[in-house]
């Protein structure tokens, strides 16, 4: 069996589909392609996808609706399926779910999944004319994929259920599962006095301090300015409580957060904006609470909430539905109403005060995470049903 993972980014492949490979290469017989495009931020994650031992192909992708680049995109797909000969393919995220399967038809194909990690910004409740027009589209877009697609997996009941309610897909060709995290990697860990220390000087830390770490592209329904507002509330009431934002300014994005006012709160006491960073497991390990208080139309299961449970941290969450889902209100952190910075601010500083909470809450976390997004359990259990179903169709 020769088999194509499709990745919108070399960092998506090495970052989150690390077990997804191994168990296709072991599934193909080492005849696996990942393509994708190069992340600017780092070429380090094509190199760690070839020490794998997998091929990797680069393909050019823009985020955003580009007809012409989307054409050439679904024209590349096609070349690069045609060139191994593959009889698999394995789609994940907007724009491979969409022209993935299409290439794939073209080059004549035999089965073809989409998975679906979050439906995006297209889809908010709260949308533009722009946006809506853009939603109408991509259901378009969406209705003919799936319609060409074997299988499709969903880590979101929510997004399952909505192509479904919509005729967009059959359910008789879904998957649902939750999303999955390396609970090996991401793991407790005790930074080394120098590294610890030298991460502290860098980000001007004192062995006082409690930090809330928040990760993800800078773009406003990420709950970036919630995020922001919250420190400017607490900072002079609680000087030792620090606030660390982390990721890739969206320039391209209609949702951006200008590079102005992330500059503009770096520069108050208890906030700072790293923008892309590779030693995340290091941040974490440093933190002593995670915040997620997005609004976006996430996968169901954040990594933004589950990489930090798995390290043993207390995490906040917005209460929406394709957020919440990691966080037991009182258990393991709090869920707090989307867009409202006041009461962001009001849990982190009932957390980071107490820290008998930061404990209680971390060690919930961290068994939470280990016993319900375990990627060994996860992946094998839709690997297992994708290929279960498709030999004996």
């Amino acid at each position: 069996m020769k088999i194509a993972l499709v990745v919108p980014l070399d960092f998506t492949a090495a970052l989150c589909c690390e077990e997804w490979i191994k168990d296709l290469k072991i599934r193909s017989n080492d005849e696996l392609v990942v393509i994708g495009e190069h992340d600017a931020n780092s070429k380090e994650y094509a190199e760690t996808l070839k020490g794998w031992g997998v091929n990797f192909e680069r393909v050019s992708m823009t985020r955003h609706i580009n007809p012409w680049r989307d054409i050439m995109y679904t024209i590349s797909l096609y070349r690069i399926f045609s060139k191994y000969n593959v009889d698999t393919v394995l789609n994940t995220c907007t724009k491979p779910n969409i022209y993935g399967p299409i290439a794939a038809k073209f080059a004549g194909v035999k089965c073809v999944q989409t998975s679906v990690w979050g439906r995006g910004t297209a889809y908010l409740d709260e949308a533009t004319v722009s946006r809506k027009l853009l939603k109408s589209v991509l259901d378009v877009l969406y209705r003919l994929s799936f319609s060409l697609s074997t299988y499709t997996w969903f880590t979101n009941r929510n997004d399952m259920e909505y192509f479904i309610n919509k005729g967009i897909v059959d359910s008789k060709k879904t998957i649902l599962t939750r999303n999955y995290i390396d609970v090996e990697k991401y793991s407790p860990r005790v930074l080394t006095t120098e590294k610890k220390q030298n991460l502290m000087n860098e980000l001007g830390l004192l062995e006082s301090d409690k930090v809330v770490i928040s990760s993800g592209r800078m773009i406003w329904p990420k709950g970036v300015r919630e995020f922001a507002e919250a420190a400017v509330i607490l900072e002079e009431e609680y000087p030792y409580i620090k606030f660390l934002l982390i990721g890739a300014e969206e320039p391209t994005s209609p949702d951006t957060v200008p590079v102005e006012y992330l500059q503009k709160h770096s520069n108050s006491t208890n906030f700072k904006w790293l923008g892309f960073r590779t030693d995340m497991l290091d941040l974490y390990a440093l933190s002593d609470l995670a915040a997620l208080p997005s609004y976006y139309r996430e996968g169901g299961y954040p990594r933004g909430l589950t990489e930090p449970m798995a390290m043993g941290k207390a995490v906040i969450a917005a209460d929406t539905p394709d957020c919440r889902s990691p966080v037991e209100d009182g258990k393991n952190g709090y869920i707090v109403q989307p867009k409202n910075s006041v009461e962001l601010a009001k849990r982190i500083s009932t957390i980071l005060s107490d820290d008998t909470l930061i404990s209680k809450f971390g060690a919930y976390s961290l068994n939470k995470a280990r016993t319900e997004y375990d990627e060994r359990v996860v992946i094998k259990e839709m690997t297992d049903e994708f290929f279960g179903r498709i030999s004996t169709n």
